[in-house]
């Protein structure tokens, strides 16, 4: 019945549509998906039991713009941990150092119908006269002068005495004037940024 839906939807466009139905599954059993800050973006039919580690290295392991955290959603299902009488489900939060440094606690195990989303950072921004214009991430603070390095450092025309800051606050945007060299030279304070902040070297 299924193939013949898809084959009259199909007719519109292509002359005499053959379509062919499988069933690849009967187990109804939930798929877990991995997403977020991950090389391959995966779903998971788990057949055993399996931790959050492994899942990170058959997708590849983690990528560049990864803020620290994961964040786990787990809906409730019969196979998941809540108690009987909880009728909501769980987000669990772990931090990507405590999985790295052999936490047990951290390298929990993923269960049918997880959600998985390693957390993206929210990147600056760092264009004009530096080596490699490009988003960097931060897991934490980052400083103008860790932002330009990042990008490869100052390129050989570049004016570091230039350096134009565009901050979005609110519904304003926000320009700021400051010079790389100063701060270099320990005579202005390096500038904190913020997220989403553009950096604009001359």
């Amino acid at each position: 019945q299924i193939a013949a839906d898809i084959s009259k939807a199909y007719s519109k466009i292509l002359r005499d549509p053959k379509v062919v139905v499988r069933i690849i599954d009967r187990s109804n059993r939930a798929v877990a998906r991995l997403d977020g800050a991950v090389r391959t973006p995966t779903r998971f039919k788990l057949q055993r039991e399996v931790r959050l580690r492994e899942l990170l290295v058959l997708a590849g392991g983690l990528t560049d713009d990864t803020s620290g955290e994961i964040s786990i959603f787990r809906p409730r299902n019969l196979n998941c941990t809540v108690s009987p009488q909880d009728n909501g489900s769980q987000m669990i939060a772990i931090k990507i150092n405590d999985l790295l440094i052999g936490k047990p606690e951290a390298n929990i195990q993923i269960l049918s119908g997880d959600i998985i989303d390693v957390v993206r950072a929210t990147p600056v921004y760092v264009i004009g006269a530096v080596n490699s214009p490009r988003p960097v991430f931060s897991t934490g603070e980052i400083t103008l002068s860790r932002a330009v390095a990042s990008a490869g450092g100052l390129a050989k025309d570049a004016d570091g005495g230039k350096v134009t800051i565009f901050r979005r606050v609110g519904a304003e945007s926000k320009v700021e004037e400051t010079d790389l060299t100063k701060i270099k030279r320990g005579e202005l304070v390096d500038v904190v940024l913020k997220p989403f902040d553009i950096i604009d070297v001359a």
